[in-house]
């Protein structure tokens, strides 16, 4: 069994290939934000470790004006694009050497961002919840997966995914395990689930789009 992926054919070969890339913000403007956020940790296990305090920074799109947290740590990925679907995707660029011990967990995670305008998108495919100042959005995942049979291609790390639309755009986020190791569910939670959740509130909408119908 192949992982799930609700990204545009093409989509996630290009943020594969250049996932570990170091690059400039892709689609908008990051500002700093400088008081620090506790983010929960834990052990390979799932068992709780000491929590790290770490920075954030605010991402702003240029074409549809929506502003998301993403952590300081993380580099864009993918180069410049301002189309009428676009992806952000930020990743650490382990060139740069060893992180500070407080924010190495958010170099064992990549996030993806997708936006679009046009139709067809699967604007209410998982679990309704509740992100930003009340917009709401369905959450699906690629854990607990089985193992595929042999010669059916390696499964991978698996990850956390929500969809929803907000202002006539729909929009895609996925924040996937770097590790290449497959955590299960409750494992995938207790070590990233805090910084899910975080990134889930921090979405703000941008101005509305009008005439767009971009659901499916």
């Amino acid at each position: 069994m192949r992982v799930k992926n609700h990204l545009p054919d093409g989509a996630l070969a290009l943020l594969l290939a250049t996932l570990l890339l170091a690059g400039c913000d892709a689609l908008g403007t990051t500002s700093a934000q400088p008081s620090p956020t506790a983010i929960a940790t834990t052990g390979a296990s799932g068992s709780p470790t000491t929590p790290p305090q770490s920075d954030w920074r605010t991402y702003t799109d240029a074409t549809y004006g929506f502003r998301v947290d993403v952590p300081a740590i993380l580099q864009t990925t993918l180069p410049p694009d301002t189309g009428d679907n676009h992806m952000a995707s930020w990743a650490y660029n382990f060139g740069a050497g060893l992180p500070p011990k407080d924010q190495a967990l958010f170099t064992e995670v990549s996030l993806t961002l997708f936006a679009s305008i046009t139709g067809g998108h699967p604007c209410t495919q998982g679990k309704p919840i509740t992100i930003g100042s009340g917009v709401t959005a369905y959450e699906d995942d690629s854990l607990d997966a089985p193992t595929p049979p042999p010669g059916d291609g390696a499964r991978g790390p698996g990850g956390l995914d929500a969809n929803w639309e907000a202002g006539g755009v729909y929009f895609h986020m996925n924040l996937i395990a770097t590790s290449g190791t497959p955590l299960s569910h409750a494992a995938f939670r207790a070590r990233y689930g805090a910084i899910w959740q975080h990134i889930l509130n921090s979405f703000v909408p941008g101005p509305p789009v009008p005439n767009t119908h971009p659901c499916g």
